[in-house]
């Protein structure tokens, strides 16, 4: 059921969300008649923040893989600009060491970004903690989470 305008005004009078200093902790605290409507009613606010918090997170984690793939690929056109810098130096009997420890650092940049990469795919996957923190403490009011 779709709350109505006097359903959103009855719960916006009624309804407490108080974060905890200095943590990532929020108390949902309702005040009505029934237990059992209460427990919905913080139940159904916890619930739409969670959809809220992750589809941020999936949004955040698309933007900075996006960002990371795109500098993945410039550092591999200079790592290939490079190579063949020393390809042509060493050719001419030139010295190449500035360029050989250019491209080693190009590598190892590269190297981070698939670390990261990987960390961020690994971060999308997993449940969020603040979600399986929910669900143990989703007991007695008020919620906390």
């Amino acid at each position: 059921m779709v709350a109505g305008h006097k359903e959103r005004a009855w719960i916006a009078k009624k309804l407490c969300i108080e974060p905890v200093r200095n943590s990532e902790i929020v108390n949902i605290s309702i005040k009505t008649n029934s237990e059992n409507a209460s427990e919905k009613i913080v139940n159904a606010v916890a619930d739409a923040y969670f959809t809220y918090v992750a589809e941020i997170a999936k949004n955040t984690h698309t933007t900075m893989l996006s960002q990371l793939y795109i500098e993945k690929r410039r550092q591999q056109q200079l790592a290939t600009a490079l190579q063949e810098n020393i390809r042509a130096q060493t050719e001419k009997n030139e010295d190449v060491s500035y360029d050989q420890e250019q491209l080693a650092r190009t590598n190892k940049t590269i190297g981070q970004i698939d670390d990261r990469i990987l960390a961020i795919q690994a971060e999308s996957r997993a449940p969020g903690r603040i979600v399986q923190l929910s669900r143990a403490v989703f007991t007695s009011a008020p919620k906390r989470w």
